[in-house]
């Protein structure tokens, strides 16, 4: 009896452990009140650029992948919400897809009719700055290079409250 109880009580203590293991709060890297860390990305046509050159800026970084239910479910939203309305000099939209190269991302936009910024991240080298798992991920900094919003999944009525900081923090 003693072995079964011993049995059940570690198999309990695994799974509280899984799930903790889950929370995406735990794999966060880059949490609000911090700073942007520098990193360098590549632009579709292959151009790098510095995220240095970003500074003064309000920025969303959006971390994907084409194969992510919630991320193919979000990006439509992104696409309508953020980048086809909020036209401004100091805004930027960084879409990075978490271990793809340019050509993946590509095709992805052209099978899902998306004109997002895709930008690859093939070896989570950007990512691995912010999180260490968890997609789809979005930071949004403002522009002292501060996160101000950190979210992970995609549920509409925090993407909404996201857009309007977006906002707000334009209108500054």
């Amino acid at each position: 009896m003693k072995a079964i109880t011993l049995i059940i009580l570690s198999v309990s203590v695994w799974s509280c452990a899984e799930r903790m293991d889950e929370d995406p709060a735990l794999s966060t890297i880059l949490t609000v009140g911090k700073k942007m860390p520098s990193f360098v990305y590549t632009t579709p046509d292959g151009v790098e650029k510095s995220s240095d050159d970003l500074k003064g800026k309000v920025i969303l970084i959006n971390f994907f992948a084409t194969w992510c239910g919630p991320c193919i479910k979000e990006l439509p939203y992104l696409q309508e919400k953020v980048y086809e309305t909020i036209q401004d000099q100091e805004f930027v939209l960084l879409c990075l897809g978490r271990e793809h190269n340019a050509e993946e991302l590509n095709v992805f936009a052209e099978q899902k009719k998306l004109n997002l910024p895709f930008y690859p991240d093939p070896d989570r080298k950007i990512y691995s700055l912010f999180a260490e798992k968890f997609i789809p991920r979005n930071f949004l900094i403002n522009r002292e290079g501060t996160v101000i919003f950190e979210g992970t999944g995609f549920e509409k009525n925090e993407f909404d409250s996201m857009v309007k900081l977006i906002e707000t923090e334009l209108d500054h």
